[in-house]
């Protein structure tokens, strides 16, 4: 088991540069991390996970999760975990395993087609990039290759904040991507053909002359229209004004916040002793 670690941004000149530090660092030997695997797979499956989206609850039990939807906990049988999959093209110049080009995104929905034929759930990996930092290449492999799976319909994407063909993971990306996933979520749901959406009677009211800001239709449905984090919707002068920033600089600064300010939630105790247990027992069969 290996990490990779990933230094930090700085700015110079016109252009923004990514200093990194890249170190491959082997912690455990491979009986080591099939024990690891194992007893993960007994926290997923013993203990669960806390999810506190009702919308992912629910996908989550249709998967075939146990799931308690007052407490939100989620316990996921390894069987489950197996059958998730993960596919990828080779690039041709070097032939190492890469998750930027459009054929990644191909291969996902050839796997959710798959699942689908067999009956099984699917995770599918989404947000594919080559890209070594957040930026404009990130942006553009990402979008392709998550909008494709998640447009196939299936049941969980996996990928998030992953950077450099899933080598390491960025806390800036994490944000991004979970915009990403915002916008393709809102492009999924589509449109509702209904007479309070279309207001035919609003438009033969208000007429050609008109303006609909100050409607009281507009005051009840404004708020569907999606709005995203991080992108700037400011005019030209208003971003210069505002100090030329883009995204990078703004999730950088959330990112900043979110460490500085975020208390996570304290384990329950039932959990912690759940934990306790499998880590004695991990560690009998280690000696």
């Amino acid at each position: 088991m290996g990490v990779w670690v990933l230094g930090t941004g700085c700015q110079h000149e016109n252009h923004r540069v990514v200093e990194m530090a890249l170190a491959r660092v082997r912690f455990l030997d491979e009986d080591e991390e099939n024990l690891v695997h194992e007893m993960s797979l007994q926290c997923l499956e013993e203990i669960g996970v806390l999810v506190r989206s009702s919308e992912v609850l629910k996908l989550l039990e249709d998967a075939g999760a146990s799931v308690n939807m007052k407490t939100g906990i989620v316990k996921i049988p390894e069987c489950l975990v197996c059958e998730a999959l993960s596919l990828a093209p080779l690039d041709m110049k070097s032939g190492s395993f890469v998750t930027g080009p459009p054929e990644y995104g191909v291969l996902g929905i050839a796997g959710s087609e798959m699942a689908k034929f067999y009956g099984l759930p699917s995770m599918m990996s989404g947000y594919g990039s080559s890209a070594k930092f957040p930026g404009v290449q990130a942006g553009l492999e990402k979008g392709i290759t998550t909008v494709a799976v998640a447009l196939s319909g299936c049941d969980l994407l996996t990928g998030i904040g992953g950077l450099n063909d899933a080598a390491f993971v960025s806390m800036e990306e994490l944000l991004i991507d979970a915009q990403i996933w915002e916008d393709i979520k809102r492009t999924w749901w589509g449109m509702d053909f209904n007479d309070s959406d279309f207001a035919l009677n609003v438009i033969e009211k208000v007429g050609p002359k008109g303006q609909y800001l100050s409607h009281p239709h507009t005051f009840a449905n404004f708020r569907k229209l999606h709005i995203s984090k991080y992108s700037d919707r400011s005019s030209y002068t208003a971003w210069e004004a505002a100090g030329k920033k883009d995204m990078t600089d703004t999730v950088k600064a959330e990112v900043r916040k979110i460490l500085e300010s975020h208390k996570p939630a304290p384990l329950d105790k039932v959990v912690r002793q759940k934990l306790a247990e499998i880590e004695k027992k991990a560690s009998k069969i280690a000696k």
